[in-house]
Parts: structure tokens; C-alpha cells; sequence
């Protein structure tokens, strides 16, 4: 969720049974920029979203 990269790379993966990771995989907030509000807004938006397919039972992001 840092720095200024497209908000495009930013997924939600299931990584154990009840657990949800959501963000690119590659940015640091080490790496100089720091959060981008935009992309933590992004990565927000993909939780909120899983939230509603698992109630949904919808378990695979």
C-alpha cells in the first residue's frame, strides 16, 4: 500500500483457512513514500469485499 504504483497491482489472497492477506506483495513503507492513502483505500475496499463473499459463501477471493 506504499508508495504511488498502480492501485491495479493490489489483490486479496487466501493464504490459511480463515485468513486474508490484501495488498501488492511488493511495496514498503521503508521504501522512502511511505502509505498512499488511495492504495490503502484500495486495499480497504478488496477486505470490505471479501467480508461480503464469505457471507455470501463465497470463500475463494
Amino acid at each position: 500500500m506504499a508508495g504511488f504504483g498502480s492501485a491495479n497491482t493490489i489483490v486479496t489472497r487466501h493464504v490459511f483457512q480463515h485468513f486474508y492477506l490484501c495488498g501488492d506483495g511488493m511495496s514498503d513503507v521503508n521504501d522512502g513514500i511511505g502509505l498512499v492513502s488511495s492504495r490503502v483505500l484500495a486495499c480497504a475496499a478488496h477486505e470490505a469485499h471479501m467480508v461480503i463473499r464469505i457471507l455470501a459463501g463465497e470463500i475463494e477471493p
